[in-house]
């Protein structure tokens, strides 16, 4: 059976409203795959109908949780247009955070989705708020992983800590603790890169990333006045 073709959605919205939509806030499905065309036009319509199999999953989700899930997603359409590897971003946290519903999607996911998965989950004894554990599966699952696909497990976990980054931002002061973490997270994960020339995630992609981070941990002036004057 052939599987229905999707319609390019055109964005008709003021470009002084894009402009401050930079950073994606994507709430549905529907605007998600817009979006998606719009970041990676030769997408086809096949691989589209592979990221509305998984909507289902989102049913789970808090809200919060789904529009983390395709901010991340979009990030790293923007760094590397290959659409197994934006979709093993947006399903980033499901395994973790609504396991039977994952589990039962998985066995219709390309193998290469599932496994980025389950390099990206974090231990099931994990207790949450616990900073420490993720980075400890991280250690533990990297160095098994050839050089190419740790790349991507990399990519994506460069990604959903920028987004989780620039939420706290946005929110107000990012808490010491946290920074401290991430800086820690972000040198690990630099020295389990593997640049590679032909690949098409190379070092150039990598810095780009970094580089973000590294803004987003250097306090700004205004934030730094911001919380001078509460405190």
């Amino acid at each position: 059976m052939e599987r229905p073709r999707f319609e390019i959605m055109v964005n008709t919205r003021p470009k002084e409203q894009k402009e401050k939509e930079e950073l994606p806030k994507i709430g549905s499905m529907k605007e998600f795959l817009m979006r998606l065309r719009e970041v990676c036009p030769d997408i086809s319509d096949a691989e589209i109908a592979s990221f509305k199999m998984a909507k289902p999953l989102f049913k789970g989700l808090s809200p919060e949780k789904r529009v983390h899930a395709r901010n991340v997603s979009l990030r790293v359409a923007r760094m590397l247009p290959e659409h197994q590897v934006i979709l093993g971003a947006l399903l980033h946290d499901t395994q973790e955070q609504i396991p039977k519903e994952y589990l039962a999607l998985k066995k219709e996911l390309p193998q290469t989705v599932a496994d980025l998965v389950d390099a990206l989950s974090e231990d099931a004894s994990h207790v949450e708020g616990e900073e420490n554990a993720p980075f400890a599966h991280l250690k533990a699952v990297l160095p098994t992983l050839s050089s190419e696909f740790r790349n991507r497990v990399i990519l994506i976990k460069l990604a959903d800590r920028l987004d989780n980054l620039q939420k706290r931002r946005q929110d107000g002061k990012i808490p010491k603790g946290y920074r401290k973490k991430s800086k820690e997270l972000i040198a690990y994960l630099e020295s389990e890169f593997r640049p590679n020339e032909s690949d098409p995630l190379n070092e150039l992609v990598f810095r780009r990333v970094k580089n973000e981070l590294a803004q987003l941990l250097t306090p700004t002036k205004e934030h730094k006045e911001r919380f001078k004057e509460a405190a």
